[in-house]
């Protein structure tokens, strides 16, 4: 009788159910909604959708790499006409200055003195003083987008260039 369980109705009928049918009706019923489930399915697995989302985040970055840093703003500018103006002297170059170390601290409220050692504001001064350097390459003579080029290309242009 290990096999089967008394069960009391709410009528108060008692009924004798056999264990081991009972649990091989409810294993077939899940293996069936299983195979089910498995067959609706869209067919992708894990290592596929991890992919395409690590591609697409590449992608992400590459697109805001080149649109925040190696656009052109001659492009965005509309072309003057100089023809009623007389002539010009152009202005002398004037060397671009860098923000002071001074500055970059004071724009990070990063205090040198006060600070704790384990705070991660020495990457913020680190960024700023890198986006400052970009910003100063990229004023003089387009330095950024050659060395960025050169760097890409290894001094081969493309043939459609």
């Amino acid at each position: 009788m290990a096999n089967h369980v008394q069960v009391v109705a709410p009528e108060g009928q008692e009924y004798w159910i056999e264990i081991a049918k009972h649990i091989e009706q409810v294993a077939a019923s899940s293996a069936q909604q299983q195979q089910q489930y498995h067959s609706n399915s869209s067919g992708m697995s894990f290592t596929t959708g991890l992919l395409l989302g690590q591609l697409s985040v590449v992608l992400l970055v590459i697109v805001c790499f080149k649109y925040l840093l190696l656009e052109d703003v001659r492009y965005g500018r509309k072309p003057r006409s100089f023809s009623n103006r007389g002539v010009s002297i152009p202005a002398p170059p004037t060397k671009p200055s860098l923000p002071s170390t001074t500055t970059i601290l004071n724009k990070t409220f990063y205090d040198i003195y006060d600070h704790t050692p384990e705070s991660l504001d020495w990457m913020t001064v680190l960024m700023a003083q890198a986006i400052a350097q970009y910003r100063d390459d990229s004023k003089v003579n387009n330095r950024l987008i050659k060395a960025l080029a050169e760097a890409l290309n290894g001094g081969v242009r493309p043939d459609w260039v």
